[in-house]
Formats: structure tokens, sequence, C-alpha cells
């Protein structure tokens, strides 16, 4: 018996080939081999079009030629077509002054099989022809069906220049169709004669036969060690384990230094090897392997170069051989989100696109268009323009800050009082990412595939992962102030116009700010950025240059919708002495696009003589002070921000681990990953009388070695945790701990109970406990926003300070939440305010996108998901924790077998060949003595008997 290893190459994956394509030529004597013709006729006089569109002189497999054969009204006179020599020689009109200027002489045949809406080519390959000497033309007066004629009236120019070929494509719109080719000679160019080589008409490229010649798909078969087999250990699941999912594996062996393998493994061996070029082996690259015994597959995977060992100068290759699924999860263990180009998501951050992304007939509108070869693009018809809008990124209302006021009119705002208000758009709205999305490219940019019916379900496509950037804002700049210093005593307001305060003593040193100290303005250096302003300013009328009437000050911002803000009047009409001292003073917040300016700035508008002062009576400056800050912007590095951090196998992990999924390589594609839940692969109808029919699929009773059975009861823990990883710094996930004592999201499995099976007077001990985690992602509450407004339930999702006296957001672990749809609050008599961002106007908003953890609020019984792990006390008003959660639907099949009295493992050698292992699906149910079994682990030895552990199933 022969084992092989094949090994294919690592700088392409599939087939290497040559094509050539294959055309079919639908005109008859297209090269003229013959001379003759089925008719040529005399048009003389007669109307162009009448007198070559009549279907009597014309029949399919050879040419129909006509000319102008005397002079007159219509045309002068020239010679008939002729063919000769392989050649069509047309000839134009000689002599004479005119009018008439042209002569006609041409071709035509009608060209059968076409396939309506096909594109074709027609190719005329001739000697030339200058504007001076004439014109070629498709189709013919007052046809309107022939190719060339565009369905129009008039016939189409197609060529003037020298000798080439002129191709002309058009798309067929009957199986038949007219081709009339004519040259039209002037009467001044006197006697013209031009030739074609050939009028061919063929399939368009696209519509070509395409011919595969040289197959290879690089594929080498390696020397091995005389007489030694390779060791496989096959699974694809450990059952005893609930947190493993063991892949199958080799162990490591050697393959020597041959002249073969050396080439192979391109002299790796030799310390002066560099490796320079896609041909040289790369040990970090993924290597496709195949093992086979005896012609028959037995293994498919990857190879991983270990180390080499020179061992008294005998050089051999240690290596391994790994499932497709180890070997994903070795291609991202390194990738984090940060290698995922989001570009296609590029979008404005305003209240137009966070709107439409709530709704998947608009979608989010996106900067850049994109294609159906997208994972973003809508490919269901939902969305009305698909091409520059996206489902796969959603802003659901989500508290992230925890200070999120009630409108009281002192904003100055248009918020209805006593109602939510934002001050930005970021304390509520931040992007979230479909997870089915994020899967997709991540195995695309791993190169793998992936089938799911699970994954593919309109369940999981409405759960998405939060792309929060952490703290409220984004690249904090540092706080800076201006004094203002005078050299003169005073610096006057403009009387009847608008004049800037100059501030020109700053430590705005920092290009965030776009401080110019010279006119006092900030200048935004990009779009969306935010400006926190305080400032204090004194002003006074000198007693000795007049008395202030009335003055007016206020911030100003310059940019496409301008806005005042803190615009405040001081009179001092009272005060003719001018001796007082009023101080404007106060702080906003205002959003910058790039290129927008912000000042301050005054007028007097009655009297005359206001003046800044330098120092109030306690010798405080003037100042002003600003915080710079870049807020949220809809761009690609944005949504990096924070979670581009997150590693790609670890969030795949998180997923697998929420859903108990199984992987497995499919057996025709190795590099398509089948992935199902447990109960899906696992759990079928075990009743019937046939194997078919209980889905036992193989009876090996006269395979196993009777004389040496190991059956002993599984290895179990006393508890079972099913949880989400602790997010710490979340406040209500926080006090959620300490008021129940349990946490948010988690399930605890008392496996003592579960074994008892309610059989009276029975103990059990287990020992230690055995946690599952969902990491990286943590889990979310989610609550009303206020006592005041119950029906408004969101996820909260915030920090606090150590007193819990003020929150703020923060880096939170991520968070994985299902859409719940747009939410209506207008019925409840409430609305909240939509500020003023990114050249958007503000809004008194009645709807907002809900997400949760569950698939409806308020809950339903026996309907609504829940993507906690287990039952857990919801806030009111949102319901009765459900049923139907992670644990249910997904762990519980699994866990009532585990925990069964009656469930046994047992080891046995099984006499298993090559056939055996090729046919086998770790999902296949195995009889043994008429019990039933699931294969959990094959650890098999070519030419030997394996070992084989069995999960006895009741």
């Amino acid at each position: 018996m022969s084992v092989q290893l094949i090994l294919y190459p690592q700088s392409y994956s599939g087939y290497s080939y040559n094509t050539f394509l294959t055309y079919n030529d639908y005109a008859a004597n297209s090269y003229f081999s013959s001379s003759s013709f089925s008719n040529v006729l005399n048009i003389d006089q007669s109307p162009y079009g009448t007198g070559i569109n009549n279907p009597a002189n014309f029949y399919v497999g050879a040419w129909f030629g006509y000319y102008s054969g005397t002079a007159g009204a219509t045309w002068n006179a020239t010679a008939a077509p002729t063919i000769s020599g392989g050649n069509l020689t047309l000839t134009g009109a000689g002599g004479g002054a005119g009018p008439p200027f042209y002569s006609i002489c041409g071709v035509a045949q009608p060209i059968p099989n076409l396939i309506v809406g096909n594109w074709y080519d027609l190719i005329i390959e001739h000697t030339g022809v200058t504007l001076s000497d004439g014109v070629y033309f498709l189709g013919a007066l007052g046809q309107t069906d022939a190719i060339g004629n565009n369905g129009g009236f008039w016939p189409f120019q197609i060529m003037g220049g020298p000798a080439n070929i002129s191709t002309y494509n058009f798309q067929a719109g009957f199986s038949t169709m007219p081709l009339i080719i004519s040259f039209s000679g002037k009467e001044a160019a006197g006697t013209t004669s031009h030739q074609v080589h050939s009028i061919r008409v063929r399939e368009a490229a696209s519509g070509a036969t395409v011919n595969y010649t040289d197959f290879n798909d690089g594929q080498v078969i390696c020397d091995q060690y005389e007489e030694e087999n390779i060791p496989l250990t096959l699974s694809i699941d450990d059952f005893k384990n609930v947190a493993e999912k063991v892949q199958s594996y080799s162990k490591d062996f050697n393959l020597p230094a041959t002249k073969r393998n050396n080439k192979i493994f391109t002299h790796i061996f030799d310390i002066t090897k560099t490796i320079k070029t896609s041909y040289d082996f790369n040990p970090y690259a993924k290597t496709r392997a195949v093992l086979k015994q005896d012609g028959i597959l037995i293994f498919e995977g990857s190879l991983r170069l270990i180390n080499i060992i020179d061992k008294e100068g005998e050089i051999s290759y240690n290596v391994n051989l790994y499932s497709e699924v180890v070997a994903l999860a070795d291609v991202l263990k390194d990738k984090t989100f940060a290698d995922l180009d989001l570009s296609e998501l590029e979008h404005d951050y305003n209240k137009t696109s966070i709107k439409n992304s709530w709704y998947n007939t608009t979608g989010l509108p996106l900067t850049n268009t994109i294609n159906n070869t997208s994972f973003a693009y809508d490919t269901t018809g939902t969305i009305s323009s698909p091409t520059d809008h996206t489902n796969v990124l959603k802003y659901p209302f989500v508290n992230w800050t925890g200070d999120i006021m009630i409108a009281d009119g002192s904003s100055g705002t248009s918020a209805n009082l006593g109602f939510p208000e934002l001050t930005t758009l970021q304390q509520a709205f931040r992007p979230f990412i479909q997870a089915k999305y994020l899967i997709d490219k991540i195995f695309f940019d791993a190169g793998y595939e992936y089938t799911s019916t699970f994954l593919d379900t309109d369940k999981f496509s409405k759960l998405f992962v939060d792309f929060n950037w952490g703290d409220e804002t984004i690249n904090p700049g540092n706080s800076g102030f201006a004094r203002y210093y005078l050299d003169t005593p005073y610096n006057y307001a403009p009387n009847g116009s608008w004049g800037k305060i100059i501030f020109p003593n700053d430590n705005f040193n920092s290009p965030d700010f776009g401080y110019d100290d010279s006119t006092s303005v900030f200048t935004s250096p990009a779009d969306n950025v935010q400006y926190a302003v305080s400032y204090t300013v004194m002003i006074i009328t000198p007693n000795t240059y007049g008395s202030l009437s009335e003055v007016t000050m206020e911030w100003y911002k310059n940019a496409s919708t301008p806005a005042s803000f803190e615009t405040e009047t001081f009179d001092n009409s009272a005060d003719p002495s001018g001796t007082t001292i009023h101080q404007y003073n106060g702080s906003f917040t205002t959003n910058l696009d790039n290129g927008d300016e912000l000042y301050l700035r005054w007028t007097e508008t009655t009297g005359s003589s206001v003046a800044t002062y330098q120092t109030n009576i306690n010798n405080v400056p003037s100042t002003v002070e600003a915080t710079v800050s870049v807020v949220a912007t809809g761009s690609a590095e944005l949504l990096q921000t924070s979670r581009g951090s997150t590693n790609q196998w670890t969030f795949l992990k998180g997923i697998m681990t929420m859903f108990n999924l199984i992987t497995i390589p499919q057996p025709e594609n190795p590099n398509n990953i089948l992935i199902e839940p447990y109960s899906d692969v696992f759990i079928d109808n075990p009743n019937g009388t046939t194997l078919a029919a209980r889905s036992i699929q193989h009876d090996w009773t006269n395979k196993i070695d009777i004389d040496d059975i190991d059956l002993k009861p599984l290895p179990l823990t006393k508890n079972i945790i099913l949880k989400y990883a602790e997010d710490s710094s979340d406040y209500a996930f926080r006090v959620y701990k300490h008021a129940t004592k349990k946490l948010y999201g988690s399930k605890t499995l008392e496996g003592n109970s579960m074994l008892l099976n309610n059989v009276a007077g029975l103990t059990i001990n287990l020992a230690e406990s055995q946690e599952i985690v969902a990491e990286p992602f943590a889990a979310t509450i989610s609550k009303p926003l206020s006592d005041l407004w119950p029906e408004f339930i969101v996820p909260v999702i915030y920090s606090s300070n150590a007193d819990n006296s003020q929150f703020s957001g923060f880096d939170n672990m991520p968070r994985i939440l299902c859409n719940d749809g747009v939410v209506d609050i207008q019925p409840y008599g409430y609305t909240y305010y939509m500020p003023v961002q990114n050249g958007v106007t503000s809004e008194n908003a009645d709807k907002f996108l809900q997400f949760s953890h569950l698939s409806e609020i308020p809950t339903v019984p026996n309907s609504t998901l829940d993507f906690n792990f287990g039952e857990c006390a919801l806030i009111p008003p949102i319901g009765i924790a459900p049923v139907n959660n992670l644990y249910h639907d997904y762990y519980a099949p699994y866990i009532n077998e585990l925990y069964n009295p009656n469930t046994r493992m047992m080891t046995i050698k099984v006499n298993l060949n090559a056939s055996d292992i090729n046919t086998f699906k770790f999902s296949d149910k195995v009889m043994i003595k008429n019990r039933v079994f699931r294969v959990n682990r094959i650890d098999y030895n070519p030419n030997e008997l394996s070992t084989v552990e069995f999960i006895l199933i009741t």
C-alpha cells in the first residue's frame, strides 16, 4: 500500500491554463473564395432603398450585388461589383461635375441564425478610402432593420481613411438581419476602385466559445522515507468539552532532503537562501496539501514546515498537516479589523445619512458607488438605488455618553421643552456594521469561502457590531486661550458695521485649532471639527472720549450656512461718565467644516467710542479659551479608530461560541468551509427501523477489535457558565451585576442537577467549573432613556467616574445587537432634538432606529428571540425575558446529550481503510452492536488499526 503526499504551489490556487476563443462566421463567402453572385442588379435611377430592399433579390448563402449602371438625375454611372482573386471590388463614378454627385456600388446578403439581444461584430478588411473619393455605408435609405441602420431611416457611415480592418459592433434585433454594404463614390473624384478582402459577421468576444488548453494545477508528489506512514488525528468537535472545537491534523513527520523535495522547498535548508519571489517556498505562507492512500483521498488541508533537521549531514524537513479550518485560524491570528478595507463604506456623517440608514428601502448614502460584487451591495432588490446606498451600516439610537439632557430652553435651540435634546449627533448615533458583511470580508480577504444556511438567514443578517470610536470626541485638541493686550489704551468698535475683536497674544499653537493670531479667526482644518469655546471680554466706554449708548457683541460662524452665537447687547446710556465695565462671557459648542471660519465680532448700534478694556478691576484680562476636537465622520479611518484593533479570528470565534457553530471543510472544495450550528449537524431523527431512517450511515460492528474496549463516563464539570466578556467600565452592566449578583446575559448550568435527572436519593459530586465566553463581545443592557419616556428604549453603553456623578463615552468592548426596526414615539406624545451638524438642519424627530439583544421590544412569549445566553430580568417595560435564547436554541441539545447519565465515551480499535476515511463525515452516525454512536475522534494510521473515540448517544 502506498501513501502519497501531494503539495500545490503557494503562488496560486486552482488551475493554470491557456485559452482561445472560437467564433462562428455568419456571413456566407466571407473571404470571397467564390466569384459568383446570387444576382447583380442595375438599380439605374431607382431610389437607393427601393432598388436593393426587394426580398426576391436576396437569398441566404451568397452575395447579392447592385450598382448604378447609367447616369441620371439620381446617380452617376459606375461599374458593377466584381469578385476575383479573393477580393471584392467596388467602383466609384468617373467624370463629370454633377449633379448628381455620387454613384452607388455595393453587396448585400441576409445574415441568419442570430440570437436576438446578443452582440456581434461586423469585421471588414479593406484597402481604404479617403473622404475625397467617397464613403462606405451600412444599411440603406428606408431600411429599418438592417445591420448598422440602427433601426433608423438613414444608412450609417462606417469608414474612411487608410487601409485597415474596421469593426462595427451591433446587437441583434432579429434572428435574420440584412447586411448591406455600399461604396458611394464622388463624381469629382473620377473613377476609383476599392478592394474589400473579407466581410465577416461573428459573435462579440463576450459571446464566443472559450476553449481551454494546457491545464496544470502545479501539484508535485513529495518523496517520503521508505515504509513511513503519516498518522492523522481527525476531528471537528471535542464533544467532551463544549468550549473546544478540535480540528483535524497530523503528527509531525519528516521528509527527506531529496533532489525532488529540495526543489519543492527551494533549498530553504541553505542558510544563504533568501526568499525573493512568489516561487520561493515561504514557511509562513499557506501550502495546500493532499494525502492519498492507494490513490484514495484521505486528507486535504495545508502543510506547515516546523523546522529543518540536520543530523550528521542528513537533512530532513519536519512538517505536519492541518485542516483548512486550522489554516484559516492561522491566517487570521495576526489580522485585525484594521486590515479590512472599509473605504467603500465612506459616507457623510449627518442627520440625512443617519435617518436613511434606518430604512432598508433607502439605505445609507455612500460617497462612492459600488457594484454587485461588493458585499455591501443589496442583491435583494430592497434598496431602490443599490449602487450608492447600502444596508450593512446603520445608525441606531444608543446612549453613548450618559449625559443626554432634557431641553429647558437654556441652549437656545428650538428643542421641544421637557423632551430629550442632543447637543451633538454622536451622543446617540455611532456606526454599527452588519456581522454578516464583516464575515464575508474576512473570508474573502483570507482567500477562503464558506457555505452556511444559518449565516444566510434573515435572523443572522439582522445582527450588527458596533464601531464606536470610544470617548465622545476623537483626537481632542489641547485647550488654549488668547489674551487681549493693548499697545494703545483702547480699541474702538466700528459704528454701523461689524468688526472683529482681535486677541493677538495666544498659545493656540496646535494645527488642530486653525487659529490665526493676526486676525483672531479660527479656520477649520477639516470637516466636522467641533469647537468648544469659553470666553470673557470686558468692555468700557472711556469717559474722556464720550459716553457709550449701545454696543452688540456676538460669535459669528462664516460658513455656507452662516450662524451667530451668544449675541448680547450692552446699554450704557445710564452711565454717562463711562466708568461701568461690562462683562461679556459664556460658552458654546459648534461644528465647522473645512474652511469655515469662527470669530468674535462687535458693532456700535448707537453712540460712539466704545472700547475693549485691557483688565477689569481684579486685573483679569479679556480672554478667549477654546477646546477643539475632531468629532464623528463617516470615514473608513474613523470606523477603525477603536475597532481596528479587534482580532479577526477572535471575532469569528466569538460568533461561533455564541451560536455553538461547527466548522467543517467541504470535501469537494477544502477552501470552502461549512458553518452550521451543532444541532443542525449532529441532532436528527432517531426514530425508524432502517439505518437510513435513523440517520445511521455506517455499521462498523464487524470492524471493531472486541478484545480491547475502553468504556467510561464522560469527564464532566460541576457547572458550565455561558457568558459574554465582562466590560467592567460599563456603568449599567456594573450596576446590574451589583444589584442582582448576576452577569447580565449569562447562563449558569448546574451539572449535578442535570445528571440527577430528578431521581430522588442520588448525590453526585463533580469537580471544577467551566466558562464558555463569547469573546470579544460584551453584554449590552437596554432601558428607557428616562423614566419620563418609558417607550424610548435604547442600549446604554457609557462609563462613569469613581462616585458615579459624571458619565461619558468610553472605549467599550465590541457589542453585537439585533436590528429591531424603526420605532415611532410620536403616538406617545414626545420627540427628541437632533441638532444642526455638518450642514444639515436641526429637527425635533419622532422616530429612531432601535437595536437591542432582543429581536423585538416589547417581548412576545414564545416568539421573541434573545441573543443573550440565558434569561435575565429585563428592565421594565421591555417585557418578560424570552425562553428562546442562545442556550435554549443552540446549546440545550448538546448539553442534554453531554449531561445524560446514559452517555458514555468508548475508545476502541477499528479496522478502517482509506475508503472508510474518504467516505466518512463527522456528522455521520455509526452503529456498533445495535447501539448508535457519534464519532468524536479518529487516530488513523495507514495500514494499521485506527483508534476511534466514540460517544454513546442515548
